[in-house]
């Protein structure tokens, strides 16, 4: 994976399925059920790319949040999970339509404000 401004150390997961996966511990009950039914990549994405294919502007952004996550970051946080886009099918992916679940979104602005070009998001379908 690639990484811009030397943030190699910033994001650090695995790709499988563990407590770890998501963030979000009902998100990670359904993957531990179904994970043979699912496919796990990793792609390398911005996080203006991500934010239009989540459609950001939908959810209430928390600007004490991503002020907290941008401080953290700018101090080279070791584990920060990877953001989320879960889609209920591969055809949902491919056609570019907005995912059915996503996380990361607060940690998605808090990387773009500090000027991060691009970090590793997991896609589920």
């Amino acid at each position: 994976m690639k990484f811009i401004k030397s943030y190699e150390n910033f994001i650090i997961e695995s790709v499988s399925f563990t407590t770890e996966t998501t963030g979000r511990d009902d998100w990670d009950i359904d993957l531990k059920k179904h994970a043979s039914k699912f496919t796990q990549i990793v792609i390398n994405m911005s996080p203006a790319a991500f934010l239009k294919r989540v459609q950001a502007d939908r959810f209430t952004v928390d600007k004490d949040k991503v002020a907290k996550y941008a401080k953290e970051f700018k101090g080279n946080a070791k584990k920060v999970p990877a953001p989320v886009m879960w889609f209920s099918d591969k055809f949902q992916y491919d056609k570019g339509l907005a995912p059915s679940f996503h996380d990361g979104s607060h940690r998605m602005l808090a990387l773009q404000e500090i000027g991060i070009k691009e970090v590793p998001v997991k896609v589920i379908y």
